[in-house]
């Protein structure tokens, strides 16, 4: 007979609370057969109605705070969807410069850009940007690094 992977879980929760197999196909009490991978990550897994049920992935948090250059570049790599060989950068930096005043001091002087700043809700209602895109774009900005 060949090995069975098993899931172990509290009855009462259907945390699921270890991983094992046997070698006759009988499984312990609260057990469920389950795959190679699901008893390599069980951790944060629950059972529901007989069912294995992965962790839910968290939510990226969203940065407070992203560099002018993690900015810029974000900005660089995305094409700007309304015209052809353009890129996101050309309409911030079409928006700053429409804006002046602090804005275009602070965006050509490096300095950082803050989520919930000011700066960056007058450039995001500028380009029609939503808090949805700007969450986005904060959090694929802070992965770039240099």
């Amino acid at each position: 007979m060949s090995a069975t992977m098993f899931l172990t879980a509290n009855p009462s929760t259907g945390q699921v609370t270890g991983s094992g197999y046997t070698t006759d196909g009988t499984l312990p009490p609260n057990s469920y057969a389950c795959t190679v991978e699901q008893a390599a990550a069980w951790q944060g897994s629950t059972i529901a109605a007989g069912a294995i049920v992965a962790p839910a992935t968290p939510a990226s948090t969203v940065p407070g705070m992203i560099s002018n250059f993690q900015a810029r570049a974000a900005l660089f790599q995305t094409p700007n969807p309304a015209v052809s060989g353009q890129t996101m950068l050309d309409v911030v930096n079409a928006a700053v410069a429409a804006t002046g005043g602090m804005a275009e001091i602070a965006w050509t002087s490096g300095y950082p850009l803050y989520r919930n700043g000011t700066m960056v809700a007058n450039i995001a209602t500028a380009i029609g940007a939503t808090s949805a895109h700007m969450d986005a774009f904060f959090i694929a900005a802070a992965q770039i690094k240099f």
